[in-house]
């Protein structure tokens, strides 16, 4: 970067352990900056120069790694960009939770077969067990409960990604609570069956 006296040289150096990135100035460290994320896509620090110069190095999370600008009196010192210009382009903040249930949604219809395959094996182990006739109405209600239970389960996770006015808090608690509701009501199935 061109300097009154010549030219000054700002570096970022990763961090290993605790993430983010050091700062240098002419080789001597000023701090360090967090890594942006999907929650903090957008992330800049101010430093004042010795010449007195305004200078804004910011971090960028672009989908798979970091970007980094810098900034000297307001313009982006590689191509001219105005600061602003750059914040008001930076990707929109994606809330967590959001993302869990983008992969949850897009993992179900596998998750959802997966699920009827198992119901298929346990529901002909126990009609087997009852009466070798009912094996294939057993293997075909067990798919369909096994399936069906997921299916239900999506529906009711993308219903609660949807409560965006709902604290973040409160959305993990009824994401734990449906989570858990599943599983005790195919305990409790399973062990009515059995008895």
């Amino acid at each position: 970067m061109p300097a009154s006296r010549g030219t000054d040289e700002i570096g970022l150096e990763p961090r290993r352990l605790r993430g983010g990135y050091r700062l240098y100035f002419n080789r001597v460290r000023l701090g360090s900056l967090p890594a942006p994320t999907d929650e903090v896509p957008w992330i800049e620090r101010q430093l004042r120069l010795s010449d007195a110069r305004l200078v804004v190095v910011a971090l960028e999370w672009n989908n798979d790694a970091d970007r980094a600008y810098l900034f000297a009196d307001g313009m982006d010192v590689r191509d001219g960009t105005a600061i602003h210009a750059r914040r008001s382009q930076a990707p929109s903040p994606v809330d967590p939770f959001d993302k869990l249930v983008r992969s949850f949604v897009a993992s179900a219809p596998a998750t959802a077969v997966g699920a009827g395959v198992v119901g298929t094996g346990l529901a002909a182990v126990e009609a087997v067990a009852i009466s070798p006739l009912l094996i294939i109405p057993g293997a075909i209600a067990g798919f369909l409960f096994g399936y069906s239970l997921v299916a239900l389960y999506a529906r009711m996770i993308t219903w609660l990604g949807s409560k965006h006015h709902w604290r973040l808090r409160t959305r993990r608690i009824v994401l734990s609570l449906v989570t858990v509701g599943p599983l005790i009501g195919i305990v409790a199935v399973a062990s009515l069956l059995t008895h």
